[in-house]
């Protein structure tokens, strides 16, 4: 049995994602991507003395059949 489960992914700045985009992860137990996917709930972008970082948050969807 397969439960969800939220991530949170911190990347290098990019646009183009959107709330509600859904994706795959790759390195997660496969069960996730063959039976859903990740969806976006929310997009925090910032900058410091670092850069600039997006931070992604996602929950686990069972895939609709």
């Amino acid at each position: 049995m397969v439960s969800g489960i939220d991530v949170t992914i911190a990347i290098d700045g990019m646009s183009g994602f959107a709330t509600g985009d859904y994706f795959h992860i790759d390195g997660v137990p496969e069960v996730y991507n063959e039976n859903g996917y990740f969806q976006i709930t929310s997009i925090q972008q910032g900058i410091n003395s670092d850069g600039w970082l997006t931070t992604i948050t996602a929950g686990w969807l069972r895939k609709q059949i």
